[in-house]
Order: C-alpha cells, then sequence, then structure tokens
C-alpha cells in the first residue's frame, strides 16, 4: 500500500507523463509541407526558420552558390558573390 507521499509522487509523475506525451503528439501532428523543388516532406522546425527547401535540396542548392575571395588595396580581404561587383571593384580594366 502508497504512503500518502507516495501517492502525491505518482500523481505528479504522472502528470507530467501526460503534458509529456501531450508536447510530443502536438508536435507530431505539425503540418509537414512539401519542399519547393522536388516535392519531398520539410521538416516544421526548416519551416520555422524560413527555408522551404528539403535537406538534399538545400544542400544541391548550396553547391551551386559560387564566391570569390578578393585583396582590397590597402585593406582587407573582402567576399564578392555577385560578379557586377567584381568588375566594379576593378576599375583598372579597359
Amino acid at each position: 500500500m502508497l504512503s500518502p507521499y507516495d501517492k502525491e509522487k505518482f500523481t505528479e509523475y504522472q502528470e507530467r507523463m501526460s503534458e509529456y506525451f501531450q508536447a510530443k503528439n502536438q508536435y507530431r501532428s505539425k503540418q509537414m509541407t512539401k519542399c519547393i523543388t522536388c516535392n519531398a516532406t520539410v521538416h516544421p522546425l526548416r519551416l520555422e526558420i524560413g527555408i522551404t527547401t528539403c535537406i538534399r535540396c538545400g544542400d544541391k542548392e548550396a553547391k551551386q552558390r559560387k564566391h570569390c575571395i578578393v585583396p582590397m588595396h590597402k585593406s582587407n580581404y573582402i567576399v564578392v558573390t555577385n560578379r557586377d561587383d567584381l568588375v566594379r571593384i576593378n576599375n583598372k580594366s579597359g
């Protein structure tokens, strides 16, 4: 037979576990939407931060991005991702 203290602890445990499972079910019930490129499911956490592609498509997109590191005269290095900016930096070309 359980003492009153044990019964109180047991009911607290049951309440915590029910809250845990309710939160878990709410997380799973979030609507997983489709990737904009391949129609695969996108994880809800990716959607919360504004990413609308799946991991595979996001990886492919990241590999396609190009950049160049240019040393500036009497300054530091600068990362250039836009080709037009690179042309404007080299103002001594014809």
